[in-house]
């Protein structure tokens, strides 16, 4: 038998956020009971006025990841994580991930690659798609410019020490094991070695 997806039903306003728009709604789903008829369910789920958002995964000319160190607010503790964020006004995802590399560690990609079609991190509670994309032959240009709630610091990691910190458990972001993983191919086909 196929699958068959709940009907979604009626949702309700429950909180609305005044930074990153951001609303948190209750949702009614309706499933099968199996016999003809159904059951409701509701939930709830972070409703971002942002359709996607990205991310970036970027490599100095000499073979180091540009990590950012950064307070998350959801683990109440400073993760190592990579540079990201939303679009402002009509942004395409490859002017977000320049952009965002750029402020918020003074870095700039000579190649961006996007490793894959836009992925969900947290569908069963969040409607953003996120982009990942691959920096290659990045150099410093600038001074950071972070955001007024951004508290973070630039960490350059060499890329062998990344993936022993990955597989160490000692980067416990999701979206950072899944953009590392997805560039792994372009790492080991291309010029970059690990150091």
């Amino acid at each position: 038998m196929p699958l068959k997806a709940p009907r979604a039903g009626d949702h309700r306003l429950v909180y609305s956020s005044k930074i990153g728009g951001r609303q948190i709604i209750e949702r009614d789903f309706y499933y099968s009971d199996g016999k003809g008829g159904e059951r409701k369910e509701t939930f709830y789920l972070w409703n971002s006025s942002m359709d996607w958002v990205v991310f970036i995964m970027s490599i100095t000319k000499d073979g180091k990841i540009i990590a950012v160190r950064e307070f998350r607010h959801g683990a109440n503790d400073f993760l190592l994580t990579l540079p990201g964020g939303a679009p402002k006004g009509t942004m395409s995802p490859k002017e977000v991930a320049e952009t965002e590399l750029l402020q918020e560690t003074g870095y700039r990609a000579k190649t961006i690659i996007p490793l894959s079609p836009p992925v969900w991190f947290l569908p069963g509670a969040l409607n953003e798609q996120t982009f990942l994309f691959l920096g290659l032959d990045a150099e410093e240009v600038a001074e950071t410019e972070h955001e007024p709630n951004e508290v973070m610091e630039t960490v350059l990691v060499p890329l062998s020490e990344w993936y022993r910190k990955i597989s160490s458990h000692e980067i416990l972001d999701g979206k950072v094991a899944a953009i590392s993983m997805l560039a792994l191919p372009y790492l080991m086909l291309g010029d970059i070695k690990f150091k």
